[in-house]
Parts: C-alpha cells; structure tokens; sequence
C-alpha cells in the first residue's frame, strides 16, 4: 500500500462516497448538507442515516490516508458477505473460483465503472474506501464501499497478469468520540495509523 496523500479529513471522504452514491442512485445531495458539522461524528451519523447512506465508519475516523492499493492488498482485501453468500469474503480466496469469473454488478448504474474496470483500466471516481478489518472478517481490509469495483478490478489484473493501480480512502484515526466506534468497533478503534503503516 502506497501512501499517496495522508491526513485527509472525513469530509473528502463523505463527500466522495456522497457523490459516488447519488450516481449509482441516480440522487442528489440533500440540501441540509451544507449545515453538517465535521466536527461531530455522531450528528454525521445521524445525518446519513436519516437519508439512506452508509453510516458509522465515514463519520468513526477523523483521519484518513489517500492510498494505491496494490494486487497483494486487494488479495488481502474482504468483502460484504452478501455478494457471494456461502462462499469466502477474502478476494485473494475467490480467485479462480467460477463465482468470481461469472460475477457481474446487479445494478445497471454499474455500467459506467464495470466495462472499464473490466478491462484492468480505472476512470476517475473509482476509487474505494476501506477500513482495517476485525479479527473475526479475516484478511487485512474491509471494503466499506466499493466490493463490486474491487471484485471487477482485481478479477481484470489477476487475468492480465498486471499489478494494480487503483486508489481508494482508509481511515487512520478512529475518533474516540464516535458513539458508533465506541459501541460497534471497540477494537478496530484501538487500531492507529502507526499500525496500519508500520514503515
């Protein structure tokens, strides 16, 4: 994993994932966004909750890191077990596997990313976001958007023989008053970014 940027705050990385959303959703933005704090997680989580997003890890991390994932991190990447029920979670375990070779996205705004993240290319807004994974997840990562783009991605590189080039957010610092972090992820709250990039 390269870092490419860190200290990035939540803020870049809600307003990424808002944006990737609203075009998978084919929605807008609510207008009481522009009167969000960024300073408080928990109103964050409220706020996303309240209009449908995924809430609680954006808002649990203050600090993210803006990073290039290589193949090696995908293989150690997990993802959400619904995608293939009864199978792994870890990438790096559904390789050759014939669940992912006949994997495609069930949602036809997958079609802007699918075709070229087929191909091992990777068109701007791409990118995915990630948490460290708990002990009971297995792997390394945790995808908490973006597992079809990781599956279509790794799946290309992995037949064409290339490492890859794709980027993606992973949280650094959990912020200790994040009620979600707290109560869901007291672990994963203890992970810093001095373990998370050793070097």
């Amino acid at each position: 994993m390269k870092i490419l940027r860190p200290n990035v705050d939540r803020k870049e990385v809600i307003d990424f994932y808002l944006e990737s959303d609203n075009v998978k959703k084919n929605g807008t933005i609510p207008a009481d966004y522009s009167t969000l704090d960024w300073n408080d997680p928990n109103a964050l989580d409220c706020w996303l909750r309240k209009h449908g997003y995924k809430f609680g890890i954006m808002p649990g991390y203050k600090e993210w890191a803006y990073v290039q994932l290589s193949k090696d991190d995908l293989m150690d990447t997990v993802i959400v077990s619904s995608i293939f029920p009864g199978s792994a979670r870890r990438l790096g375990d559904l390789i050759d596997t014939q669940a992912l070779k006949e994997w495609v996205p069930d949602r036809d705004s997958s079609k802007a990313w699918y075709e070229p993240l087929s191909k091992g290319d990777v068109p701007k807004g791409c990118d995915i976001i990630l948490r460290h994974s708990t002990k009971g997840e297995g792997g390394k990562y945790y995808v908490e958007d973006g597992s079809g783009r990781s599956i279509c991605y790794l799946r290309a590189i992995h037949n064409l023989h290339r490492d890859s080039e794709i980027c993606g957010y992973i949280g650094t610092k959990p912020d200790p008053s994040s009620n979600f972090m707290r109560e869901k992820f007291s672990k994963l709250a203890l992970i810093t970014s001095e373990k998370i990039f050793p070097d």
